[in-house]
This record gives structure tokens, sequence and C-alpha cells, in this order.
């Protein structure tokens, strides 16, 4: 387990408690504002968040076992959550940021850390987001992260950025690795 990290901008990444915790869950739960236009009452949406949010990590940890979870903080309040998995690059299997925190150049900076990572070791830095999802693809372009053709399903975009040390043909092997990890 990677320990903390201060990145620039008063953010820092923490390793997560195990089994996740409260603020996963308040999160999760912030990020499902979907789920409030169910017809139903206050306990059945609730319940409803609740089983999503452990169908979400239990399918997390049966497709990324060894990937690393990190509470991302602003000035030391929890803001976020980023989970990567490190099996053949760096992929970032979840990056969430609270509503509220959100415009805060966070997000932007988590990424360009990992970025900076990928360069040394050196790696793509690979995700996937949802294609109606405009202000993150708008990020991610932003930071020069390109469709990867990764198989992600039909209302996600796979997405990867590589180091200019891997553009050319070891960007093209290892995309299609990433391609091939994404669709199990």
């Amino acid at each position: 387990m990677l320990g903390r990290a201060n990145l620039p901008n008063g953010v820092s990444l923490r390793p997560a408690g195990a089994g996740g915790g409260a603020f996963e869950q308040r999160l999760y739960e912030a990020r499902r504002w979907d789920l409030w236009l169910v017809n139903g009452t206050d306990e059945f949406v609730r319940t409803l968040i609740e089983q999503q949010y452990r169908a979400q990590a239990a399918d997390y940890e049966a497709r990324f076992p060894y990937a690393q979870a990190f509470v991302i903080e602003k000035t030391g309040t929890a803001c976020g959550r980023l989970l990567l998995d490190f099996s053949q690059d760096v992929y970032v299997v979840d990056l969430a940021i609270l509503p509220e925190a959100q415009g805060k150049a966070i997000g932007t900076t988590v990424l360009q850390a990992l970025q900076q990572v990928a360069a040394a070791i050196p790696a793509p830095v690979s995700l996937s987001t949802h294609a109606m999802n405009a202000p993150a693809r708008a990020l991610y372009r932003r930071l020069g992260f390109q469709p990867s053709g990764a198989d992600v399903g039909p209302m996600h975009l796979g997405l990867q950025w590589c180091p200019p040390s891997l553009h050319g043909s070891a960007a093209a092997s290892v995309a299609t690795g990433v391609a091939a990890r994404a669709s199990r």
C-alpha cells in the first residue's frame, strides 16, 4: 500500500481504511442523485442506494482485486476517492469528488500527479467515463487523454494518456493490453 501523498493546490491522498466506510458511502450517495428520482419512500431509495453501493464495491473487488483505494483531501477535509489498479499500467478504476468540491481543480491536481508518476515509470494512464459526463470528458480531453479503443460498455468511453516516451509502437501494444483487461 502506498502512503500519504501531498500534492499541489492543498490536495492530498491518503490510503482509505479497510472496507470503505461512512465517507465512501456518503460520496456514493452524493453521486447517485438520479436514484432519488425513483418513485418510492425515502427509506426505499436509501435502501436502493445502499444496495447499489454494495454491488459496485463487489464488482470493483472482483474485477480489480489488487486495486488501492485513497481518500482525496483538500486542506485536510475528505472530498473524494481515488481507486487505482497497477496490474498492467496506471488504471483509474474510480475518481469521484463530492459535488460541493467539484470545480476547484481537485480532480485536475490528482490526474496531473498521476501523469507525472506514469511518465516516470513510464506507463500509460487509462480510465473510463460515462459517455454523457460532459464535464469529466472535457477535463480528460484538456489533460491529453485520447480514446483508447477499450470496450468498456455502450454508455462509457475508454480513455488513455501516454507519456511522450511511450508514443508509437510501445503505446499501441500497451493499449491492446488495457482493452483486454477493461473488457473482463
